[in-house]
This record gives structure tokens, sequence and C-alpha cells, in this order.
């Protein structure tokens, strides 16, 4: 949901709905065709996902960090700013 909000607000590109659901079911019915161990194929599909949380997070920190950007609901120097810099 959080994606198609981007794309249609922000993007200004709309999906068809049937393009969406056929995105999404396509890669369970790969596994199922092929016979993989549906477990072992979820985890490594999350290890290969967690490589991508970077260029998600940081931007979203910077984005919401901008006073420009987000006017008054800017994070400002609180706690919420340091957690999302931190490393832990």
């Amino acid at each position: 949901m959080a994606g198609q909000i981007i794309m249609q607000g922000f993007v200004h590109r709309k999906i068809p709905m049937w393009i969406r659901r056929l995105m999404t079911m396509t890669p369970s019915f790969i596994v199922i065709a092929m016979r993989l161990d549906p477990t072992h194929t979820l985890v490594l599909s999350q290890v290969v996902l967690s490589f991508g949380l970077p260029f998600a997070i940081i931007p979203l920190v910077v984005f919401t960090s901008n006073r420009d950007l987000m006017g008054v609901l800017v994070i400002t120097n609180s706690p919420a700013l340091l957690e999302a810099w931190s490393p832990d």
C-alpha cells in the first residue's frame, strides 16, 4: 500500500491493479513450478531484500530531516532522529 501511495502521489504514476497482483504473485508461482523449498527460498529472499534497506532508510531520514521539504513535520534534534542515525 505504501508503494502505491508513493507511485500515485509523488511520482504521479498509476499501475493497474491486475499488474500489481501479477507482479506480487509471479515469484510464488515460480517457486512452486520449480519445486523449490519454500522456507529456504523465503529466507534467501529476505537476505537479498535486506541489502536494499540502506537505499530506503537513508533517503527517508534525509527527507524527514529537511525542513524545506517537510515543513512543520520535520524531525529535528529529537530522539527519533538520533535513533534513525544510530548503528544499532
